[in-house]
């Protein structure tokens, strides 16, 4: 399996559309469209998190748990 760092890595190497092929070659034969824009949508969005914690946007775990348990809004933490 991949880790953070070498998943950016193979992220940047392949175009969308050769990932999109890739991910849709790996699905049954028998997925329905549903299925197919799902799995595209969720493999987006996890792309668009791992860019976002390269880039240093996120709220550590720990700071997540502390402003939590002390009531606070997450909003006002942003980084």
């Amino acid at each position: 399996m991949l880790d953070a760092v070498n998943l950016m890595w193979w992220v940047t190497i392949m175009s969308v559309k050769e990932e999109a092929l890739q991910t849709i070659e790996k699905m049954s034969a028998d997925a329905s469209w549903r299925d197919v824009l799902y799995t595209l949508y969720v493999r987006q969005q996890v792309a668009d998190g791992m860019a976002e914690i390269a880039a240093g946007k996120f709220i550590p775990h720990a700071k997540v748990r502390e402003t939590l348990l002390n009531g606070n809004n997450l909003d006002a933490q942003r980084t």
